[in-house]
C-alpha cells in the first residue's frame, strides 16, 4: 500500500473519530490515491489522546512518519467540518497547513447531506411527530411480549424499524417499511399498498386498544398511536418525505461508495437541489399522492371488517375569537 502512495506521488487524507465501548476515542485514518483506478484505504486506527486541531495532526503525522508516508504529498483533507478540524486557526486542516501548504480542505459532501437531512427532520412539529410516532410504535410493540404477539399474527417475521439517533438514513427505512415509496396512482402500487405494514400496524393498535387482555396504559397509548396514524396531516407529511428521500437516500449512498466519480457525485448533487425545488412548486402531487393512498387503505380496512377510518382531508382549524376581532 505504501509503496502505491509513493508511485502516486500524491494523496488526500480523511479522518474521522468515533467512541469505542470503553469510552476510548479512537481515530481512523484514511488515504485516497490514484494508480490506475482510484484507492481508498485504512492506513491506521489510532488512539485519540488529544482532539484539538493540532492533536489530531500530530496523530496523522506521526502514522504517515511510522510508515514511511511523506505528508508534504498530501494535496487535501477530508473532515466532518467540526471546528477542531476546519477551524482557521487551530483547526487541523491549519496545522496540515503548514507541512503540506499545497493541500485544501474538503468537506465531506456526504457528511453534509447528512447534518442537512438531520436538520431537516427536527424542525417542523409535524415532521417531529412523524418519526416520534413511528419509532414510538416500534418501542411500544417492543416492550412487551403479549404486544408483540399480536403484531405477530399478521406479520410473523417483519418488524417496524427503531429509528437511531445518529443515522438519519433510520428514517427513511423506517418511513419505506411502513408506507413503502412515493404514492403514484397505478395498478401496481394500488396492489402493493397491503404489502407494507401500514394496513397491519392499524389493525395491531386496534385490537390492542379495544381488547381487555391489556391494561388501560396499553389500551390508551395503542389508541393514541392509532389516532395519530389515521390522521391525514401524518399521512401528507409521510408522502412529503418520501417524495424527499426519493432523490436524498441514493445521492447519500453513492457519495459513501468507494472509487466514486466526482462528476457524477456533483451532477446528483445538483440535481437534489433541482428536484427538490420542484417538489415546493409541486405540492399539489404530495396531496394527491396522500388522498389516493389513504382511499386505498380505507377500502383495505373495510375487506378487513376494522371499524377504523382514517381521514382523506385536512381538518379544518377553528380561528380563536380575538384572532376574528384582529382581522
Amino acid at each position: 500500500m505504501v509503496e502505491e502512495i509513493r508511485e502516486a506521488s500524491m494523496f488526500s487524507v480523511q479522518i474521522d473519530t468515533t467512541q469505542e465501548i470503553n469510552v476510548q476515542d479512537q481515530c481512523s485514518i484514511v488515504v485516497r490515491y490514484v494508480t490506475e483506478s482510484v484507492h481508498e484505504r485504512v492506513i491506521s486506527i489510532v488512539n485519540c489522546t488529544s482532539t484539538t486541531g493540532k492533536g489530531m495532526c500530530d496523530s496523522v503525522c506521526d502514522v504517515f512518519k511510522k510508515v514511511g508516508i511523506d505528508v508534504s504529498k498530501c494535496i487535501g483533507n477530508a473532515t466532518d467540518g467540526a471546528s477542531n478540524m476546519q477551524g482557521q486557526y487551530n483547526g487541523f486542516n491549519t496545522w496540515l497547513n503548514t507541512i503540506s501548504p499545497v493541500q485544501i480542505h474538503v468537506w465531506c459532501y456526504a457528511h453534509v447531506l447528512i447534518l442537512v437531512m438531520g436538520d431537516v427532520t427536527k424542525k417542523a412539529v409535524e415532521v417531529i411527530t412523524l418519526f416520534g410516532v413511528l419509532n414510538t410504535c416500534a418501542v411500544f410493540l417492543r416492550e412487551s411480549y403479549l404486544r408483540f404477539n399480536v403484531w405477530r399474527e399478521f406479520r410473523k417475521l417483519k418488524y417496524i424499524s427503531v429509528i437511531g439517533e445518529t443515522r438519519w438514513w433510520g428514517k427513511d427505512r423506517a418511513l419505506t417499511k411502513v408506507f413503502g415509496n412515493f404514492f403514484i396512482k397505478s395498478s401496481d402500487q394500488e396492489k402493493r399498498v397491503i404489502d407494507f405494514l401500514y394496513i397491519d400496524m392499524l389493525q395491531t393498535f386496534h385490537d390492542i386498544s379495544t381488547s381487555i387482555k391489556f391494561n388501560y396504559d396499553a389500551r390508551y397509548r395503542a389508541k393514541a398511536l392509532l389516532d395519530s396514524l389515521t390522521s391525514f396531516e401524518f399521512i401528507l407529511t409521510v408522502q412529503l418525505f418520501l417524495k424527499v428521500f426519493e432523490h436524498t437516500t441514493p445521492s447519500s449512498e453513492y457519495l459513501q461508495t468507494t472509487g466514486m466519480d466526482i462528476l457524477r457525485a456533483c451532477n446528483m448533487v445538483q440535481g437534489i437541489i433541482n428536484e427538490l425545488s420542484k417538489v415546493d412548486r409541486n405540492f399539489d402531487s404530495i396531496f394527491q399522492a396522500a388522498t389516493h393512498f389513504l382511499e386505498l387503505a380505507n377500502s383495505e380496512l373495510g375487506k378487513r371488517n376494522l371499524d377504523i377510518e382514517v381521514q382523506t382531508g385536512l381538518k379544518e382549524k377553528k380561528i380563536r375569537t380575538n384572532q376574528l376581532l384582529e382581522r
